[in-house]
């Protein structure tokens, strides 16, 4: 069996919030694309004050896409990754470090994000990245619904989706190492043998 090496995006791998620079690029590049899009960003400080669950977050999140087509996701996307990408001092260069290391070593790599896999695949598209698990948003003949199918992977979610890839993709957890940087990512952690908090 092949080991893996499971990586969270935001914060870990990357130092911005993917999801969060995304929605503020729509704002100001953008406006009257998504809607709903100012009075989400205007409410989100609000939920992390009141320390609203993150699942429930996330779920609002995608909500705001509603209606939204595949192609046009994809268009907003790439601009926004080809200005995110531009920027300097993008990656956690530790931890970049790390994520070679370990393809180096043949673990196959993988993110584990609550993002959704057109955003994450964009912010990563640098780094050699085997496979995505992500919070999946519905789609309907072409055009986002607003609604998640399955767990958002966060929390336990992603001991969900980690779990569920080790056994379609023939991984050793026992073997295997993650990377995550909020409290949130300790059932991560916890389910493989090397499990590093950074």
């Amino acid at each position: 069996m092949q080991r893996a090496a499971f990586f969270d995006l935001d914060g870990t791998l990357i130092k911005e919030k993917s999801m969060i620079s995304f929605v503020n690029y729509l704002a100001n590049h953008h406006p009257g694309t998504v809607n709903g899009l100012n009075e989400f960003i205007d409410s989100l400080q609000e939920h992390m004050n009141r320390d609203v669950i993150r699942v429930n977050i996330n779920r609002e999140y995608f909500r705001i896409f509603s209606g939204i087509t595949i192609e046009s996701m994809q268009r907003l996307v790439s601009l926004w990754a080809e200005k995110f990408l531009s920027g300097k001092d993008i990656f956690n260069d530790h931890i970049v470090t790390k994520l070679k290391q370990h393809k180096a070593n043949n673990d196959k790599i993988v993110i584990v994000s609550g993002s959704f896999a057109i955003l994450a695949k964009q912010a990563t598209i640098t780094l050699p990245i085997d496979d995505y698990l992500c919070t999946q948003p519905e789609v309907v003949s072409g055009r986002f619904t607003g609604e998640v199918v399955g767990p958002s992977c966060i929390g336990g979610g992603k001991r969900a989706y980690m779990l569920e890839y080790a056994l379609d993709e023939g991984i050793d957890l026992s073997r295997s190492s993650a990377y995550g940087d909020d409290p949130t990512d300790q059932h991560m952690l916890d389910t493989v043998a090397n499990g590093v908090f950074v």
